[in-house]
């Protein structure tokens, strides 16, 4: 392999371990939340908001919220890891409980202001979320 191209790979890898070729970088930490009428039903319970949570120290956490009724609920739906990719793409780690069996995935997330739309590119559906203040 020649000197030029073990750089090159040293520093394709070094961008992709910082998230500095992601579009997310600086953008995805805070809470993110979609009600029921951009997710459709979900649940065994009715209608819900769905809050994602991703901290500075790459931890995300996904809850369910049922705010109707006489006593709200939250529920955790998901938990684990995760890191930024190059331009739109968020890999899941450690997934608790797991995807359809596996431990690990991968999203196209795209944040435009305070507005962050989850999946596209051939996957059935989208989802929006809006970024809650702090």
């Amino acid at each position: 392999m020649s000197r030029t191209f073990r750089l090159a790979a040293v520093a394709a890898l070094a961008l992709l371990g910082c998230g500095c070729g992601s579009n997310n970088s600086g953008k995805i930490v805070g809470r993110w939340k979609a009600g029921p009428t951009e997710l459709g039903p979900i649940g065994p319970n009715g209608p819900a908001d769905v809050v994602w949570e991703f901290t500075d120290n790459g931890v995300f956490n996904v809850t369910r919220v049922q705010t109707g009724g006489a006593n709200p609920t939250a529920e955790k739906v998901a938990s684990g890891r995760y890191t930024l990719g190059l331009r739109d793409s968020v890999s899941f780690a450690d997934l608790n409980p797991p995807l359809d069996g596996k431990k690990r995935a991968t999203e196209k997330i795209i944040i435009d202001g305070d507005t962050m739309t989850v999946g596209g590119s051939g996957k059935d559906r989208t989802y929006k979320f809006t970024r809650v203040p702090e």
